[in-house]
């Protein structure tokens, strides 16, 4: 991997809680000096300590795409102290032009970020299958992928059974009109295996979100909800976009809808770490590594990563190329579960089923 990518993959990889702390600091030249007169240039000072934890804290707590909504209402603030209390006591116009301009190219920057992967290998229909491992490699579930076109938009339905009779069964559909666009996805995850059994159904199109969950007392509930979900949602086709991107932008970040129990957005952050070798036969091949970091944002994020509970990494590994093509994956599931490793697999007959067995009996 190039010194660019590593470069970019870092700063992506920096959380939305530091960038927030930047403006907070930015934010250290909007109060004048008490001694200013009406008459004179305001001299910039460091800001009282709660000022600047309030809104840092507000920051934080609201995410980084309100800080254009936080810079108007400090606007509306600054204009009425100067009609209340004098030019004196309101922020000087260049800290609040500074804040605004900041929060504007944040706000932009964010947009940029969260822009869909652009299609440049159309999906079609296929099929394959699938293995689920433990670590040590045994094998944990059956998976079997189905993908199909349907009224111009495609259907990927993926099912792993697993070993205990557990079930994961998630149907995504999207359109790849000059951009990947997920329309609705359906999530089922029930069976002794999961800790928390849920069935996430989400309308990309209305913004619906529904959640059905058995909580830690076995009972059920339901969390409904209308969201405003970004266009770059990257619920069931991860591998999809992987496949798609362009050599040499090849780190982005993404957005994903996940049960916590209830209904919450997150980032992916995903770039490139290297590459490895596997083979295929006696064909020697290598896969493109990427590492997708799970950035939970806000002050759940913080928490998180305090106590030690940050969404472990997931690692895709995809064959570069004129068809790039999934190879595996290893990461959890679901929150709190072991990492898994997903690998294609191909059919095995028995023993005595060959052509030439077939030909002996003609």
């Amino acid at each position: 991997m190039n010194t660019d990518n590593k470069v970019f993959g870092a700063l992506q990889r920096l959380s939305s809680n530091s960038r927030l702390l930047v403006a907070a600091i930015r934010a250290t030249a909007i109060f004048p000096n008490r001694s200013c007169t009406h008459t004179e240039t305001p001299r910039l000072r460091v800001p009282p300590v709660l000022p600047l934890t309030l809104f840092f804290s507000v920051s934080l707590w609201l995410g980084g795409e309100y800080l254009l909504v936080a810079a108007t209402v400090m606007s509306s603030i600054q204009t009425w102290y100067a009609q209340h209390f004098g030019p004196r006591h309101a922020y000087t116009s260049y800290g609040m032009r500074s804040l605004i301009q900041f929060a504007i190219v944040f706000t932009a920057a964010a947009s940029l970020w969260a822009q869909p992967i652009a299609v440049r290998q159309m999906e079609g229909q296929v099929r394959g299958f699938l293995v689920l491992r433990a670590e040590d490699g045994a094998p944990v579930a059956d998976g079997d992928s189905l993908q199909t076109t349907r009224n111009g938009h495609v259907v990927s339905h993926s099912v792993y059974r697993f070993k205990d009779g557990s079930l994961q069964d998630e149907t995504t559909v999207f359109s790849q009109n000059g951009h990947f666009r997920v329309l609705s996805d359906h999530l089922v995850q029930k069976g002794p295996t999961f800790k928390h059994p849920t069935d996430l159904a989400i309308n990309a199109v209305t913004g619906q979100v529904t959640v059905i969950y058995t909580d830690d007392k076995g009972e059920q509930k339901t969390e409904s909800k209308h969201m405003d979900l970004p266009p770059d949602l990257a619920n069931g086709i991860v591998p999809v976009l992987l496949k798609n991107l362009a050599p040499g932008n090849e780190s982005v970040t993404e957005s994903m809808l996940v049960a916590s129990p209830k209904p919450m957005l997150i980032k992916l952050q995903i770039h490139p770490e290297g590459e490895d070798s596997f083979t295929t036969g006696g064909a020697g091949r290598k896969a493109t590594r990427y590492n997708v970091h799970v950035d939970i944002g806000g002050i759940k994020g913080v928490v998180a990563n305090v106590i030690g509970m940050e969404p472990p990494d997931t690692i895709v590994w995809i064959l570069p190329g004129e068809c790039p093509t999934f190879v595996r994956a290893e990461g959890a599931t679901f929150e709190g579960g072991p990492i898994w490793r997903t690998e294609l697999i191909s059919p095995v007959f028995p023993k005595n089923v060959s052509a030439a067995a077939t030909r002996e009996k003609k």
